[in-house]
């Protein structure tokens, strides 16, 4: 007769968290998979998580925990979990990383948020530009030779240079663009890091609405580099649409809208940029004031507009306008 095994659990302590039915959870649980090293794979969309592992995709249940433990995301039940653990003292957490810290390490910012010495360091100014800003923020701004209007970055410093007034200004501009039909958000994923062709381009609206979520046959093959990022090959793109058969339904769906993206500026140029190899006219999409960037937003609430702060790396087009979404979001409940 087969008798049960005496198993011994591991000894110290597991990450964990707990999907809630909610989209803002099931968001937070995405970008703590792909900030992880390594990160962990998932899908994710109309309620449901799945956890892709080296056995097979798990799905995850509406009120489940995904743990991670030796380096693997596991999907398990809450009762499971409760019977198994006790809850360990909670970490501190830095704001920007979401690393855990202990106390003592985090440090304080004009906003009242802490951050570890890293993330800290990571805000030091640069030397400033040619625009009175630092360097850093210069990559995302739009060159003014190209430029049809005011940036968001100029709007801003005309209404109040300080601290407060950023921020407050920050939180009505994300107010306006959370407005129905205010705005969509973009996502896109190139062939290399910078100045690549376009693999994937993604469109929602800011109730979450998908707009558009397409791959793209891209003019150049995909950078090693970037594969490790994304996990997109050449095979997987090559019966795509090109993004010359796709430009009509981008101006479609963006048209009477505020095109936010993260870093404005990156998504401008790469779109532009694809828009004159293909030549076709790009219409209201090449003027920078149909643009929007939430990471100048996120700076100036942030009470840092000299600065591009960036945020985890989304492994997916749509993935990047959800996480878009939430720093928009998170500005407009302020």
């Amino acid at each position: 007769m087969y008798q049960p095994r005496q198993l011994r659990l591991l000894a110290g302590e597991i990450s964990a968290m707990q999907r809630d039915g909610t989209m803002h959870r099931d968001l937070e649980i995405a970008e703590w998979m792909e900030q992880s090293h390594p990160y962990g794979e998932y899908r994710a969309g109309s309620g449901t998580f799945v956890v892709i592992t080296s056995a097979g995709d798990l799905t995850v249940g509406p009120n489940d925990w995904i743990v991670r433990c030796k380096n693997q995301f596991l999907p398990c039940a809450s009762p499971i979990l409760a019977a198994l653990t006790d809850d360990a003292p909670a970490p501190s957490l830095c704001a920007e990383c979401c690393d855990p810290v202990p106390p003592a390490q985090l440090h304080p910012i004009p906003t009242g948020a802490r951050l570890c010495r890293d993330c800290l360091l990571s805000r030091t100014p640069t030397p400033t530009g040619s625009h009175g800003t630092s360097g850093e923020l210069d990559r995302n701004r739009f060159d003014e030779r190209t430029t049809g209007g005011p940036t968001m970055t100029t709007v801003l410093s005309r209404v109040d240079t300080t601290t407060n007034g950023y921020r407050k200004c920050s939180v009505r501009w994300a107010r306006r663009a959370l407005q129905p039909g205010a705005a969509v958000i973009l996502g896109i994923q190139t062939t290399t890091p910078e100045a690549g062709a376009i693999v994937e381009i993604a469109i929602i609206e800011t109730d979450i609405t998908i707009r558009m979520n397409s791959l793209v046959n891209p003019w150049a093959p995909i950078n090693p580099v970037t594969q490790q990022h994304h996990h997109l090959t050449d095979e997987m793109v090559a019966g795509a649409p090109t993004f010359r058969q796709l430009l009509t339904d981008l101006i479609t769906i963006t048209a009477g809208h505020t095109i936010l993206a993260y870093n404005s500026a990156a998504a401008f140029d790469t779109v532009i940029r694809e828009s004159q190899r293909a030549g076709l006219d790009p219409e209201h999409l090449d003027d920078p004031a149909q643009w929007g960037s939430i990471a100048q937003a996120r700076s100036n609430w942030l009470g840092y507009p000299d600065h591009y702060l960036p945020i985890p790396r989304s492994s997916r087009a749509l993935a990047q306008c959800h996480a878009a979404l939430h720093v928009l979001k998170d500005i407009a409940t302020d």
